[in-house]
């Protein structure tokens, strides 16, 4: 989930626009305060911002974890972590994060419990299940270790089949490109590389650096075609560099992977807006307001474009 800058500042609930303004600052302890506050009266939230909140707080407490990582201060990354996951439980990548760590410190038993959470709340989790089944050697146990190693077999055979089948149907009708697709996602998914480079374009687009963002976001499009968070990040980061046909391109994939993804509707009709496709641009506003009612960088788009089109008719 990410918005726009034009997106954001429509947003009407000031301690998380403060929050959001002491995010993209790095100011996280200020952020952490706002969004705190902003929670005191979720009763009072709409279901919009109040996910706006707990997204926007997990993610500080990303970032000041990756913060803490890179400065070697690995406890204080764990504690970081894990605030995370006190706002978001359901996190599998926060669970792994934190088995890594645990490794590094040579808390093994620790490590073991967290990449346990991992595939607990992710199955499939074909990494997660890898580094299970290692540290599980490293503690003597063997036989838990065996059966995590079967199940990575299991798991990479899965991931490569699915797609390879795929391919052959798509090649059978004569959709070349299709085909292309699916034997991609078989043969030249990387998981590792798509993680380094998904993590390497979130932080170049928190820190504005939105060249760079791109440069290593679409890398990670190459690895993982149809994870549409990648997608509207990438929308984002075309966004602000004003390559709007781009962004409109990413932020359609997006829906594309996930029709229900709201913040990507929301950020392809604020910029299909921007272009004067005021047509799609309403029916994209439409279509998140019969979802959320009372989101309100919605509505208030939707009436001054409203407004806007009605003037044109009154003039013509």
């Amino acid at each position: 989930m990410r918005l726009l800058k034009s997106v954001r500042s429509q947003l009407g609930n000031y301690h998380l626009k403060s929050g959001i303004y002491h995010f993209y600052r790095n100011e996280f302890k200020q952020a952490i305060d706002f969004f705190a506050k902003a929670l005191q009266n979720s009763e009072k939230l709409d279901e919009a911002d109040l996910r706006m909140i707990r997204y926007y707080l997990t993610q500080t407490h990303i970032t000041a974890g990756e913060l803490a990582e890179e400065a070697g201060e690995l406890g204080r990354a764990i504690e970081s972590y894990e605030a995370a996951l006190g706002d978001s439980p359901d996190y599998p990548d926060l669970h792994f994060r934190i088995g890594l760590l645990r490794v590094r410190l040579g808390e093994m038993d620790k490590a073991v419990a967290a990449f346990r959470s991992a595939v607990e709340v992710h199955p499939t989790y074909l990494e997660a299940h890898t580094h299970l089944a290692f540290a599980l050697l490293s503690c003597a146990r063997p036989n838990e270790a065996l059966e995590e190693f079967e199940k990575v077999r299991s798991l990479t055979l899965a991931t490569l089949e699915e797609p390879y089948q795929e391919a052959l149907a798509a090649a059978g009708r004569g959709d070349l490109a299709e085909t292309a697709e699916r034997m991609r996602d078989a043969f030249q998914r990387r998981p590792q590389s798509f993680a380094y480079h998904y993590r390497r374009g979130l932080k170049a687009l928190q820190a504005g650096r939105y060249e760079s963002a791109v440069e290593d976001l679409k890398q990670a499009v190459m690895f993982n075609p149809r994870f549409a968070d990648v997608h509207n990040y990438l929308g984002v980061a075309y966004g602000e560099l004003e390559q709007r046909p781009a962004a409109i391109a990413e932020f359609r994939q997006a829906i594309e992977c996930n029709p229900d993804y709201l913040v990507a509707r929301l950020n392809l009709a604020f910029s299909l807006a921007e272009g004067n496709e005021t047509k799609e641009a309403v029916a994209e506003l439409t279509a998140v307001l019969s979802k959320e009612p009372t989101n309100q960088a919605a509505r208030v788009k939707l009436e001054e474009l409203t407004q806007e089109r009605e003037e044109r008719t009154r003039m013509s």
